[in-house]
């Protein structure tokens, strides 16, 4: 069925209502009969209503200029749906563009607030629905993409195949507007988020005109920046812009506020630690303390459903809490904008994390800081907040990773003068009855290097460690090389693999090459090695070319990851001529032979034949080639069918497909 196209608005009064259609028995979607109840929301603070008022103007006049996709960049926990939903109601509002379909994703956590957000601004022919993670959901999609002029389907980044199954069977044509909130999850290693914003087109198939992704960092390393730089006149199409030059999947950043500027003008307040021993007493008179000594009055505590304390601990915790501080400190769950957040509990949801560090940064009532309360140095809930800490200011994080290059450097933990000064200016101490020590706090941040910080850097500081050590820094790394009992050798031959196969980040890369090594050089041992351990075990193996998966030599050499290596290079074209007849010399074969031992007897005796043919004219070659794939096609191979099954056939005929060049 065609979605039906309205040429007048409904009446302004809220949520439509949705018109009778032919081929709908019950006079109004299902959808529609108990709207769920919409949370009450707190109020934003005035400087950063102003500021989501200047990025909403510059972001509607990139989707007037008909930017394809587009970035806002705000500190985490800044924008919450608000800026998001004025700027959709504001394009419906001006938009010619009827019926207007539009869809905004973000991660699960920002749920109930947002979709709050949206609904408050709804009216005037909008209606907003949350997208349900079900057959039923989907259908619901289907009535209103049908019946509705104006709509905004508000869901999860996990949860996009069920809009996108309706938007289907709906039969639209296109929708006008993709919106990601905190689009910089897709960095991350949130595998749907990065479907979504990275890869939207190619994973769910459907056209959008605009995209615009809200986002706590630049998805891109070099962005398109600003109007001006990212748009053009095009002679002889005066209503038409373009971006000047390609910009990468956010498109040009066309407003911009990093933390450090959040800071200066007033939005955001410094973020601080504080540790306290981790038990009931050391807790409760911790919170009161720190009402005492820095005006701490509202703490909000990781609820139960987002990994925290369970409701009635919370609950006692407060009561004992208020009793010690008259009730001018409570301890709560649902609280926007706190003066600190307790982070405790077994695994706390680092989403959860992100937002809740945002929103402890609003500048209210006057604080000059906000405050993280952590239990211990140790445990899933310090680690949970160091991380989110980080992923907040980016200052932070580079903080961190130094910190972890020179405590693995020196293989012992890090002095109070060792720490960078911005990890010092964050650490709470001389605080409460027992004041809090230098040497409590150097043990948090020692357990955080260890658990919350890059493991890469913790390596990449190890490797710094034992290249001082060496008599001739010029020579490599040997592949048995170890310090601080740590193995050296076979990271730096890891890294080496990245580095070839294009996986490494260009950060990472110039940092090895700081401490002095040479990938050509490496590369170039790495492959003669290989190349030796690879014969030495076809030898010792009887002419078995077979290597187990993350299989290691007996002298340690990485020979699992060198094959598989090598095979991507052969198959991208990026291993030379000379190295192709090197492997093949010695029996390596361009494709990997089944880890199942039957099915490798076939392809093995497949490798034997084709090779057999190598001195044959191209014509015979290819004669050999169709014949073993017909005598291995399923339809046709009657003895094998009888010996295995066709899962077995089909390894078959795709190592027959891998070597097809």
């Amino acid at each position: 069925m065609k979605s039906r196209r309205f040429t007048e608005a409904p009446p302004d009064i809220g949520q439509p209502e949705v018109p009778e259609l032919p081929k709908l028995t019950e006079p109004e979607p299902e959808l529609e009969r108990s709207p769920p109840a919409v949370p009450a929301l707190e109020p934003l603070p005035p400087q950063l209503q102003r500021t989501h008022a200047k990025a909403a103007q510059k972001v509607l006049k990139g989707l007037r200029l008909n930017l394809q996709r587009l970035s806002a960049i705000l500190p985490m926990g800044l924008g919450d749906g608000a800026l998001g939903a004025s700027i959709v109601k504001e394009l419906f509002r001006t938009t010619k563009m009827r019926p207007f379909r539009a869809l905004v994703l973000m991660p699960e956590v920002m749920l109930e607030e947002a979709e709050a957000r949206y609904k408050a601004v709804a009216g005037g022919g909008l209606l907003v629905m949350r997208l349900e993670a079900s057959d039923s959901g989907t259908d619901k999609v289907v009535k209103a993409l049908t019946s509705s002029i104006g709509l905004v389907v508000v869901g999860s980044y996990a949860d996009a195949i069920y809009f996108v199954r309706g938007f289907r069977r709906a039969r639209s044509q296109l929708m006008n507007l993709l919106v990601c909130e905190m689009a910089h999850v897709a960095l991350t290693d949130d595998e749907d988020a990065y479907k979504v914003v990275m890869e939207w087109e190619k994973t769910y198939r459907v056209q959008v005109l605009q995209s615009l992704f809200i986002s706590g960092q630049s998805l891109e390393a070099d962005p398109v920046q600003g109007l001006e730089e990212a748009t053009m006149e095009v002679p002889g199409v005066p209503s038409y812009k373009v971006v000047a030059r390609r910009g990468g999947p956010g498109g040009p950043e066309v407003f911009a506020v990093h933390l450090e500027q959040a800071q200066k003008s007033g939005l955001t307040v410094p973020l601080k630690l504080v540790v306290l021993q981790a038990n009931s007493k050391g807790l409760i008179e911790g919170l009161a303390a720190l009402h005492q000594s820095l005006g701490v009055e509202i703490v909000k505590a990781i609820p139960e459903s987002a990994g925290g304390g369970k409701e009635e601990a919370v609950d006692v915790l407060n009561q004992e809490v208020q009793n010690r501080t008259q009730g001018q400190c409570k301890v709560l769950v649902g609280t926007a904008v706190p003066d600190a957040i307790l982070v405790v509990g077994n695994q706390p949801d680092p989403m959860f994390l992100l937002q809740a560090v945002g929103q402890l940064a609003f500048k209210v009532r006057q604080k000059k800081a906000a405050y993280i309360v952590i239990l211990g140095g140790s445990g899933p809930a310090p680690t949970a907040a160091w991380q989110a800490m980080s992923a907040h200011d980016p200052r932070l994080k580079l903080a961190m990773q130094k910190a972890a290059v020179d405590r693995a450097k020196r293989g012992q933990s890090l002095g109070w003068e060792d720490l960078p000064s911005l990890l010092q200016d964050m650490l709470v101490d001389g605080f409460g009855p027992e004041k809090v020590s230098k040497n409590w706090l150097l043990k948090a941040v020692d357990e955080a290097i260890l658990n919350a910080a890059d493991s890469w850097d913790l390596m990449y500081g190890h490797f710094l460690a034992f290249r001082e050590t060496m008599e001739d820094p010029t020579k490599p790394v040997p592949l048995g090389a170890e310090i601080h009992g740590v193995e050296v050798g076979k990271w730096v031959a890891r890294q080496f693999l990245a580095w070839r196969s294009g996986t490494l980040s260009p950060n990472r890369r110039e940092l090895l090459t700081q401490g002095g090594l040479d990938v050509e050089e490496k590369d170039s041992q790495s492959f003669a090695q290989g190349l030796a351990e690879f014969e030495q075990h076809v030898q010792d193996r009887h002419g078995n070319p077979y290597v187990p998966p993350a299989y290691f030599t007996p002298s340690g050499f990485p020979l699992a990851a060198w094959c598989i290596k090598q095979r991507a290079d052969w198959r991208r074209g990026l291993l030379s001529v000379e190295r192709q007849y090197m492997l093949d010399a010695v029996g390596f074969s361009p494709v990997a032979h089944p880890d199942d031992v039957a099915v490798r007897e076939e392809t093995r005796a497949v490798e034997a034949i084709l090779r057999s043919g190598q001195l044959f004219p191209q014509k015979r070659r290819n004669r050999i080639f169709a014949d073993l794939l017909k005598r291995y096609h399923p339809d046709s191979m009657a003895r094998l069918v009888r010996r295995t099954n066709k899962a077995a056939l089909d390894q078959v005929v795709q190592f027959l497909a891998g070597y097809r060049k």
